[in-house]
């Protein structure tokens, strides 16, 4: 959709919101056009409570292509809502979207998705606690918590790999969910393997880490499995120019020779990217009924999700030198392909935010990461895809986020 259209809409969302009186009518309209939702952007929208279900359709018109505004524009003409047609259609409208009190053309993720004011919200302790047995607990009082990098590759040189749509909305989300936990965060997008490296080393190095508790990193891109390079637990990620960097690579900056500061401290380093090439499918248990090939969640023709990384063999699994006090967090299997979405962003990453927002205050992190695992479980359980992540887990102690608890 074209900006000026898109700021159309956004800026006279509380009029369309208002004067919508026939939710149904406008909605069964706009799925009559061709190729506007499929199935499961269907069920995505329906699932949204009512109170907020008009301006969530509205948002999501924005982000379904160049044709959407017309077909907008047709949705209300036929549905005797012409004084809405007509306020779109209506010269160009200049202006702006304001988020947090100044002025944007961009939008943050809890305004394109508005599932709820709160649903996006980390929950935070309100009060201070004293009982840690820091033999068994990592300390994580400090202000910061840590130090964060976000590494995400896109887009690639002269397109020698797919565009990662909708990456950049897992972006976006794990900034404001690391911010709400208290990380200061440093985002690198579409580096070259040099400059992957060199971002790793540069954040390694960062002397702040001496008054952090801990700190996090993300890497997002296409991966393939690691067969040549005879190692398991490891990923080559595709960086923007093309060549691959291996997750050892990645890694080994935070090793304690080369990162004193963070000796004993938790390092958490998450990988969003394919393991190898093997689409994962779900097997219906005996007693379970085949699943309806008229279920909107099975049906491949209504649904398609990106994977970041190409279908072929898994790999090869060996070993590989890992650290102590280091949790790996992978979004798929060795072997297996990671899916995205291409409008809302990977599995792994969007159901890890939803999942601390609700619960870094009072699960330790590994009680989240099997959250997730289930979560993604429960969402793809109707289709015939599957994803799995896993964990390589070196940490001493159990390590809470502890959000809105400092110590002195």
């Amino acid at each position: 959709m074209e900006k000026k259209d898109r700021d159309k809409i956004l800026s006279n969302m509380t009029t369309l919101v208002k004067h919508t009186h026939n939710f149904d009518a406008v909605f069964g309209a706009l799925r009559e056009e061709r190729g506007m939702f499929n199935d499961f952007m269907v069920n995505e929208i329906l699932s949204v409570e009512e109170s907020n279900r008009t301006e969530y359709l509205y948002r999501y018109v924005t982000t379904r292509g160049p044709r959407a505004f017309r077909h907008l524009l047709n949705a209300f003409n036929k549905t005797d809502h012409n004084e809405l047609a007509s306020l779109l259609s209506s010269g160009d409208n200049s202006t702006r979207v304001f988020i947090n009190g100044s002025a944007s053309n961009e939008l943050t993720l809890e305004d394109e998705y508005p599932y709820g004011a709160n649903y996006w919200e980390v929950k935070k302790n309100n009060v201070t606690r004293h009982d840690w047995d820091l033999k068994q607990v990592y300390r994580m009082g400090s202000k910061p918590k840590g130090l964060a990098l976000i590494i995400n590759i896109r887009d690639y040189v002269n397109k020698i790999k797919d565009l990662r749509e909708g990456s950049e909305e897992d972006v976006r989300r794990l900034k404001s969910t690391l911010e709400q936990l208290d990380y200061k965060v440093t985002i690198c997008e579409d580096p070259t393997k040099v400059e992957i490296l060199d971002a790793v080393t540069m954040f390694a190095k960062n002397d702040e880490h001496r008054q952090c508790d801990s700190c996090i990193m993300f890497v997002m891109s296409h991966g393939v499995d690691t067969k040549y390079t005879q190692l398991t637990h490891t990923v080559n990620i595709a960086a923007y120019d093309g060549q691959y960097v291996n997750s050892q690579d990645i890694i080994s900056p935070l090793m304690p020779k080369r990162c004193k500061a963070l000796v004993g401290k938790p390092k958490l380093i998450f990988f969003q990217c394919c393991r190898g090439d093997e689409p994962s499918y779900n097997v219906a248990k005996e007693q379970e009924e085949a699943p309806d090939r008229n279920d909107s969640l099975s049906h491949h023709d209504n649904y398609t999700t990106h994977t970041d990384g190409e279908m072929k063999k898994p790999p090869i699994a060996e070993h590989v030198k890992v650290i102590s006090d280091l949790l790996i967090g992978y979004s798929t299997s060795p072997g297996f392909v990671s899916r995205r979405d291409p409008i809302f962003g990977s599995y792994y990453i969007q159901t890890l935010c939803q999942v601390l927002c609700r619960h870094a205050r009072d699960c330790h992190i590994i009680e989240i990461l099997t959250k997730v695992d289930n979560e993604i479980s429960e969402t793809t359980r109707k289709l015939s895809v599957n994803q799995t992540p896993t964990t390589s887990n070196c940490l001493k102690k159990k390590f809470y986020f502890q959000p809105g608890i400092y110590h002195s």
